[in-house]
């Protein structure tokens, strides 16, 4: 039998001591009264966690200590008995996943707060029941109802798994954004604590007063999870979990989540993983069997369980082959790129703040039928599409992920190659939601970005979006006031300013390379000349005739002067 299996450090000898006795114990009934009054009492005293494993035959198989909020388990136990100190007895969403993943046959919660216990367990038509008992009743019911049905149960879609958050930010930007957040990634919010952050405390970021405020508040509303609105760091993480016995993701954690369930292509999955495994490498202390962390959530998406189990080196090993791997799919990209430059086609990149509206525009100006929501990052993977400019010209429109402030260096990272290649363009229309109150602020994020990335000498256009939305005149003007670059003003969801947009669009890349429109006629055999236009120009139209090749169209000024003979 494994007596320990987790860490001990730090804890009393005399509750060993406890703890020992239950080695060699016998279960006849499912919990008998001394021994759950025994377990939540030592549990209690350490404020953490505590499982024991028992076998089909009530013999325990193994005991482990966990911390606060969690604790390992091995694999393959017929039932788990496990504590939840200072919390209810309910089984979350991570408990029951334990059974989805097969490691067990059943688990139990016993807790502080709670005239009930809960048991769930695979029935006979092998869906997931719960059942509640109570004391009185647990203590005269055999081992053998964890193969018989209960008499109080609830199939698994009558429970709800919903995470249930307590937000906690810093300022009323940092809330309002984190709800958003929250919402993109599937999370119930039920209130937002906003803290006026004087110091970062070392190893809990808020004082430690702050923090039990932060775990009452949330055992009062019954949350299950905190959030908050910032990068934690391992130690900072795992003493607010030890506090609060709550789960708890920062703000790296969350966003890396949302990009982890919106990657769709090959090249945004491999972006998201490499982030993700970078983010995790100083992390992966304990995570592999990790009780409340193993089956789900916002933070295990992405790489997966598999991954998470796997030691530095291995991730390390991992990290190399992405990088690897996206090294190529970004060599073929750029050849592509150079492709479209060859053929004097301008690169007209689309960029800002999520949610800004940019790919309800792209899907306007090109047709190019991509998914836009009114959520944060509803796009990640880049797309391109052909536009046709009023002059007749044809360009590419390109639509990129979306940025926001405090944005994962690991994410910056491993898009950067990407929105490099993307920006580096002929011009950059920086969509802005107008509408949002703190777009001026949104505006500098971006800018920020764009120079941090070395590539603040494009032509820019500053593409006020949702202007249908403002009523306040006033707030417009002082988007407007003292702008580094032009703009124009559109509702892309209205279709309204649209031909302005194009407009501008052609007079700014016909200013970056001045053409002059001419009608040429081309003997036959001059009519290699032709290349010339197609390569630094534009043809409207190519007509053929007995004697040659009439040819309407533009082309740079630069180059016109050796056609100038063929002129008609």
């Amino acid at each position: 039998m494994k007596f320990i299996y987790g860490n001990t450090d730090g804890i009393r000898k005399h509750l060993l001591d406890k703890l020992s006795q239950i080695r060699g114990y016998q279960f006849e009934k499912l919990l008998p009264y001394e021994m759950y009054q025994q377990l939540l009492s030592i549990s209690e005293q350490l404020n953490r966690e505590i499982a024991i494993g028992i076998n089909k035959k009530g013999k325990v198989e193994f005991i482990s200590i966990g911390n606060s909020q969690q604790v390992p388990v091995p694999r393959n136990s017929y039932l788990i008995i496990h504590t939840h100190p200072q919390a209810t007895s309910e089984l979350s969403e991570l408990d029951l996943s334990l059974i989805h993943s097969g490691q067990t046959q059943a688990i139990m919660a016993i807790g502080s707060f709670s005239d009930t216990i809960q048991i769930a367990k695979i029935d006979d038509s092998h869906g997931l029941t719960v059942e509640k008992y109570t004391l009185q009743d647990l203590a005269q019911k055999s081992l053998d109802i964890i193969g018989v049905e209960g008499s109080r149960k609830n199939k698994i879609e009558d429970i709800d798994l919903t995470e249930k958050a307590l937000l906690i930010a810093f300022d009323e930007e940092g809330a309002l954004e984190l709800e958003e957040l929250c919402k993109t990634a599937g999370i119930q919010v039920l209130d937002c604590e906003i803290i006026k952050l004087r110091k970062i405390h070392t190893g809990l970021f808020v004082g430690k007063g702050k923090i039990v405020e932060i775990k009452n508040k949330s055992q009062v509303l019954q949350a299950n999870l905190l959030v908050f609105d910032h990068e934690l760091s391992p130690v900072q993480l795992r003493n607010i979990e030890e506090i609060t016995g709550q789960k708890v993701v920062d703000r790296t954690t969350l966003i890396l989540d949302i990009f982890a369930q919106r990657a769709q292509s090959r090249e945004g999955k491999l972006q998201v993983e490499l982030a993700q495994l970078k983010h995790l490498l100083p992390r992966l202390t304990g995570q592999g069997n990790n009780l409340s962390r193993l089956g789900g959530g916002v933070g295990t998406r992405g790489p997966g369980e598999t991954k998470l189990e796997q030691d530095r080196r291995k991730i390390k090993k991992k990290i190399v082959l992405l990088t690897q791997e996206l090294a190529e799919i970004q060599k073929h990209r750029q050849n592509q790129h150079k492709q479209r430059a060859t053929n004097n086609i301008p690169h007209i990149c689309l960029t800002g703040y999520t949610n800004a509206g940019k790919s309800t525009l792209l899907n306007l100006l090109a047709n190019a039928n991509v998914l836009a929501e009114d959520k944060l990052f509803a796009t990640l993977d880049t797309t391109t599409r052909r536009l046709q400019l009023p002059s007749g010209r044809w360009a590419v429109l390109t639509d990129t992920v979306g940025f926001i402030r405090n944005l994962p260096p690991g994410l910056i990272a491993a898009f950067r190659a990407t929105l490099e290649e993307h920006l580096r363009s002929d011009l950059i229309l920086h969509v802005v939601d107008a509408s949002n109150p703190f777009a001026r602020q949104h505006i500098k994020v971006v800018e920020a970005i764009i120079k941090d990335l070395n590539l603040e000498t494009i032509k820019q256009l500053i593409v006020f979006n949702k202007v249908d939305l403002l009523n306040d005149l006033d707030r417009l003007n002082i988007l407007l006031h003292d702008l580094p670059s032009d703009y124009v003003c559109i509702s892309a969801l209205k279709k309204t300013g649209i031909d302005e947009l194009l407009t501008k669009i052609d007079s700014i890349l016909n200013t970056e390379n001045v053409y002059k429109d001419t009608l040429w006629f081309f003997p036959y055999d001059q009519a290699s000349l032709i290349s010339l236009i197609r390569k630094h120009g534009h043809i409207v139209e190519e007509k053929y005739t007995d004697s040659g090749i009439l040819i309407k169209g533009r082309v740079e000024n630069r180059y016109s002067a050796q056609l100038e003979i063929y002129e008609k």
